[in-house]
């Protein structure tokens, strides 16, 4: 018979043997789970974001707080490098289970979904979160999924178009976003840009006008909507957002491309960075298009051109955007800061002004002040910036030149001069500018009514005013006319022809109205115009209204009642005490419930009485004035309380 010493030496060894088969078993289980785990790597590739995958998976790590710790990792580290990592904006693919992108989860293991939230109307200046670029396609493609957002989105066939630049509806700057399942993102091989993007197309960079009015100022206002306003002081480049132009290349010279680069610390994109990259470039955050808030003008390419019927433009836009430009390049100085001066922009292919000396000896005699005149061929556009903004105004035939009107101080003047048959009142970009709110300008206009003093040249190239390419009635018909009929942009054979004039200008005209306009703006103070500081007084608080009621004897009674005037008081709006006022009064609407009645009256003072019969049924409201034109909100509704109840 075996011992308890023996019989708790099997019991033991039994035990082991259950153990160690558990332990074998368990081992074979994990072996197992490591194979699906790797065949699970190889058929999503490298659909995460962190590195990228080599073609044999080489580099996919695990995402667990423990894989930070392993050797792996450190060699991982080595091999990239600390510091490139920090720089590089391009995140490459790896798998993982669940890691945010762009704030939102992974749907499932490699997939991502896309999210759209548009400002400024429907599919105008969108905010995309994690899409795509195809630049084999030239294509971006956005993931849905029952958890994407869709704000303020129309979503035609499957994708969302968008405008590239600020001018609307024109079929040339429009792009279309496409749309793919969220399960489709892993089977693509991806890399992700950090950086916040803005998407645009520049409309026509090489001239002057489109270049400010249908780029810059609107790239600025987008670019601030994007930030909220956030602009870090920084010397140069402020705005912590990346510039793609949806474009093959920006081939525009240095002294164009300054003004773009501005305002962004990163090096401007384009089409030609992304061509050598296979599958997908991902954006965690982009927005694309341009804001039109800041434009004024229609070009007319659906109605002849003129003024934006909706524009909401103001001064503030405008010198927000000259603001920055003047803090951020190198403007040139000039020497005349001791003396006014005015500019006169000439042209020398073009739109000559063929006795320009002669006018700018008659300004000189006629009001006593320098005339600089200055072109584009000969001067940087830096240069003409920094003059312009410091002289009294402008003198100029129809041309882009004139939007660096823009650049004037209030009070100044721009005088637009046009060839023979064209009228003035249909062409009116910088008119309409000089007249936007606050803006301050004076504008004057001048036009060529004496045929013989334009040199026509209908020999030259269409594009330049040229006849030739035209039957002979046609050219005939455009050689007798005494005024351009209305038309569409832009090539219109009469208004090319006519624009391209050369022009013998009447200088004691011209001279004649410098004249007036500057009398104009000495009469004018620099408050009175910049509207973007005006101020209105805060909403009048806390006004009560009471009626008593007396007899003929002056006695208080219930019955054989006289009303004695409403007595009125409401506080001072608190805003006023903190502003310089040439004047405050008070606005007050009284009107009787029972006759429906309104009375309306004004009072200097915040305490008064007025003589109304309300029988009791009375509501009040008041609002302050101040400098006899600003005007604050009207109070909350007071009813009028009886003394007797």
């Amino acid at each position: 018979m075996p011992s308890l010493h023996m019989l708790g030496h099997m019991v033991a060894m039994a035990v082991i043997a259950t153990l160690v088969k558990q332990i074998m078993e368990l081992n074979a289980e994990v072996n197992k789970l490591k194979g699906q785990l790797g065949e699970m790597r190889d058929t999503l590739g490298c659909a995460e974001h962190v590195r990228e995958c080599d073609e044999n998976n080489k580099n996919t790590s695990d995402t667990s707080e423990d894989a930070h710790n392993t050797e792996n990792e450190d060699e991982l580290s080595d091999k990239t490098g600390k510091e490139s990592r920090k720089n590089d904006s391009v995140e490459r693919g790896e798998v993982a289970k669940s890691i945010p992108v762009a704030g939102q989860d992974y749907v499932e293991l490699g997939s991502v979904y896309s999210s759209v939230w548009c400002h400024d109307g429907i599919n105008q200046v969108c905010q995309f979160e994690n899409i795509c670029y195809n630049s084999k396609a030239e294509e971006f493609a956005l993931f849905k999924h029952k958890s994407s957002t869709f704000e303020n989105v129309k979503i035609e066939h499957g994708s969302i178009t968008m405008d590239l630049s600020s001018v609307k509806n024109h079929n040339a700057m429009d792009m279309s976003v496409i749309s793919l399942p969220s399960d489709a993102f892993s089977r693509f091989k991806t890399k992700w840009i950090n950086e916040t993007t803005l998407v645009f197309k520049p409309f026509l960079s090489g001239n002057l006008m489109h270049m400010f009015h249908d780029d810059i100022i609107p790239l600025h206002h987008t670019l601030k909507l994007i930030t909220m306003g956030d602009m870090q002081q920084e010397e140069k480049h402020p705005f912590e957002v990346q510039l793609f132009i949806f474009d093959d290349e920006f081939n525009v010279d240095d002294e164009i491309k300054q003004f773009y680069e501005v305002f962004s610390r990163f090096k401007i994109k384009s089409k030609t960075d992304f061509q050598d990259e296979d599958g997908l470039i991902c954006f965690r955050s982009i927005f694309i298009g341009l804001s039109k808030t800041t434009t004024w003008y229609d070009y007319g390419f659906s109605n002849p051109q003129g003024p934006l019927s909706d524009s909401k433009v103001d001064s503030s836009h405008i010198n927000s955007a000259v603001s920055y430009l003047r803090q951020h390049l190198p403007l040139a100085s000039d020497n005349y800061n001791s003396q006014e001066y005015v500019v006169m922009f000439t042209r020398k292919e073009n739109r000559k002004i063929m006795n320009d000396l002669e006018l700018t000896l008659k300004i000189l005699r006629t009001v006593g002040m320098k005339v600089m005149n200055l072109n584009f061929e000969s001067y940087s556009v830096s240069e003409l910036i920094s003059y312009t903004s410091k002289s009294k105004g402008v003198i100029a035939m129809h041309g882009s030149l004139l939007i660096l009107s823009m650049f004037l101080k209030p009070g100044s003047f721009v005088m637009e001069l046009f060839p023979y048959a064209v009228n003035p009142s249909n062409y009116t970009p910088y008119k309409t500018l000089s007249q936007l709110k606050g803006m301050g300008l004076i504008y004057k206009s001048w036009t060529n009514h004496i045929k013989e003093n334009s040199i026509g040249h209908p020999d030259w190239p269409p594009e330049s005013g040229g006849l030739n390419h035209l039957e002979e009635d046609e050219r005939e018909i455009i050689l007798q006319q005494t005024e351009v009929l209305p038309h569409l942009c832009c090539d219109d054979p009469s208004w090319l022809y006519h624009i391209y004039q050369d022009t013998f200008v009447n200088t004691s005209e011209i001279s004649t109205l410098v004249k007036e306009a500057l009398s104009e703006s000495r009469s004018k103070s620099e408050a009175e115009n910049n509207t973007g500081l005006t101020l209105h007084p805060s909403r009048v608080q806390n006004v009560s209204c009471n009626i008593s009621h007396t007899d003929t004897s002056g006695k208080r009674t219930q019955g054989g009642m006289v009303t004695d005037p409403l007595k009125l008081k409401w506080n001072i709006p608190w805003t006023t005490f903190y502003m310089e006022l040439e004047s405050l009064h008070y606005e007050i609407l009284l009107q009787n419930l029972n006759t429906d009645s309104i009375l309306s009256f004004k009072s200097r003072i915040n305490k008064l009485a007025v003589e109304a019969d309300c029988s009791g049924q009375c509501y009040v409201w008041v609002r302050a004035v101040i400098n006899n034109n600003y005007t604050g909100p009207y109070s909350k509704a007071t009813f009028c309380h009886n003394d007797l109840t």
